[in-house]
């Protein structure tokens, strides 16, 4: 079921956009992946169970839960909303506890920033990895 959410915020975000149509296309991207972003902050409780229960994306993953064989307690955590720039989301791969891989969310962007900042976001993220709170997940083995 669509919201329109997306629509109507990726909307505003181009018209606050001047020349929007000559616009270098990683901006326009990276505007499309904003919107996205935004349209996720829900104001209230039944806008967000009411995109919970509609998510095609939620009914695949317990589809896919429901049919394997193991008694896993499965877990949901809701959480305050706050906006996430479109280029500092990573995903960290980890390999028999260690650290083996640091990627970009959305790789299909260019961001000039990350780049001037790698080796220090590489250091953050590491030392992330590392603490007591990345460790959280193991509660649930």
């Amino acid at each position: 079921m669509k919201s329109g959410r997306w629509e109507t915020e990726y909307k505003r975000l181009l018209r606050a956009m001047l020349n929007v149509l000559s616009a270098p296309l990683n901006d326009r991207m990276e505007l499309f992946f904003e919107a996205a972003g935004n349209a996720l902050g829900y104001k209230t409780a039944e806008e967000l169970l009411r995109a919970f229960i509609f998510s095609t994306r939620i009914l695949q993953d317990m589809l896919i839960y429901l049919q394997l064989e193991d008694n896993e307690m499965q877990n949901f955590v809701f959480r305050e909303w706050g906006p996430v720039p479109v280029d500092a989301e990573f995903r960290l791969f980890v390999v028999d506890g260690v650290l083996t891989a640091i990627s970009e969310y959305m790789f299909k962007l260019y961001s000039p920033r990350l780049i001037a900042a790698q080796d220090s976001i590489r250091t953050c993220l590491a030392a992330y990895r590392s603490s007591p709170w990345s460790s959280v997940g193991e509660m649930y083995r």
